[in-house]
């Protein structure tokens, strides 16, 4: 049985799609309840969104048909699947905003707005002194004290601050300005937060082929924000105030579609920038970092799917059926699952996945 058939087996050959809402772990019913244009964006770069409509809510004596009003803070966790299938959690955050309309037929439409906690993190700001750690260890320290409901796991740093503070405007930036300087990258999934190395070589676990689970598919290779090497020019933190080169770059040999397109025009395109770096270690990871970013901007897709609950951001797919030239492993960055009257749906950005620079 070929993966393509295993999928659509276990999602019961994507035959009537179904959703699951929990309010503070009080299951939405559908019975009492109806909910609609269910929506769920998820992405490795800000926080996840979740909204749904609650239809038509009050009865002809314009009495409630909820057993509770719901309220903002409440949490929120979505399951989606499919009927005689298992679900999956998809999202899990707490309530932002709702809004109430009551219409001219007299019926009342409730929509609810989500957000998952890397939310929280924007809204808060650790302030101690850390001292002789590593940015994985600062992070845990964070997580723990500030968000006891959230689970970490982060990979392994060699680079130790003697003593560091948060410089940023909140949690959630200062965690991310670590992960840069590690190469890594941070993102929250349903309450896990991720500190990890940027995968090169994260193995593709779904398949998805053209034709068959693949609705659309749109790549684009662009050479705007392409560039073959990056420099960071720096100061060490010391009294003599030695220059810190870091560099990283791509290998002619190794050169991609794009890679090659700006060699063409320019020969060798380098970027370079000064900023404050600790020591060469973090010089040479932030260089590495940097150029990652431009090759993601410069090779992206948008694939169309049947809705598939287990996609989201942080893992690689493998494409068929698209040709040699783009039938190949992406990396998800941002992933939306919209499930309404006319199906269910899922809509992913992805970059191309490319092997570890030099």
């Amino acid at each position: 049985m070929s993966n393509n058939d295993v999928l659509s087996e276990k999602n019961n050959n994507y035959l009537v799609p179904d959703a699951l809402i929990l309010i503070d772990d009080t299951k939405l019913s559908k019975e009492s309840v109806f909910f609609t244009n269910l929506e769920i964006d998820k992405v490795l770069d800000g926080y996840d969104t979740c909204t749904f409509l609650i239809h038509n809510s009050i009865d002809l004596e314009f009495n409630s048909k909820m057993n509770e009003d719901y309220e903002l803070g409440d949490e929120v966790k979505v399951y989606i699947g499919y009927a005689q299938a298992d679900t999956t959690l998809v999202f899990k955050g707490f309530i932002t905003n709702i809004k109430w309309n009551f219409s001219e037929d007299d019926h009342l439409d409730i929509f609810i707005e989500a957000k998952d906690y890397t939310f929280l993190m924007m809204k808060n700001k650790y302030e101690k002194s850390m001292i002789d750690m590593t940015a994985s260890d600062i992070v845990e320290n964070i997580i723990t004290e500030r968000y006891p409901n959230l689970i970490v796991e982060a990979g392994a740093t060699d680079l130790k601050y003697e003593k560091i503070e948060n410089d940023k405007e909140n949690d959630y930036l200062f965690i991310k300005s670590l992960a840069q300087k590690s190469n890594f990258e941070f993102f929250i999934d349903n309450g896990t937060v991720n500190f990890r190395p940027i995968p090169q070589t994260l193995k593709s676990t779904i398949t998805l082929t053209y034709g068959k689970d693949i609705l659309s598919f749109k790549p684009e290779l662009n050479i705007e924000k392409e560039v073959t090497s990056v420099k960071i020019i720096g100061l060490e933190l010391s009294k003599d105030k030695e220059a810190i080169i870091g560099e990283a770059f791509i290998d002619e040999s190794d050169s991609n579609e794009t890679n090659k397109g700006i060699r063409k025009l320019f020969g060798e395109l380098e970027y370079k920038v000064r900023e404050s770096v600790k020591n060469q270690e973090e010089a040479d990871l932030r260089a590495e970092f940097l150029l990652n970013s431009f090759s993601n901007n410069s090779h992206k897709a948008w694939i169309k799917s049947i809705g598939l609950p287990t996609l989201k951001p942080g893992i690689t797919v493998t494409l068929e059926g698209v040709g040699n030239k783009f039938s190949r492993d992406y990396y998800i960055i941002k992933c939306v699952h919209s499930l309404n009257e006319d199906g269910y749906e899922t809509v992913l950005s992805v970059v191309f996945k490319k092997d570890k620079y030099e």
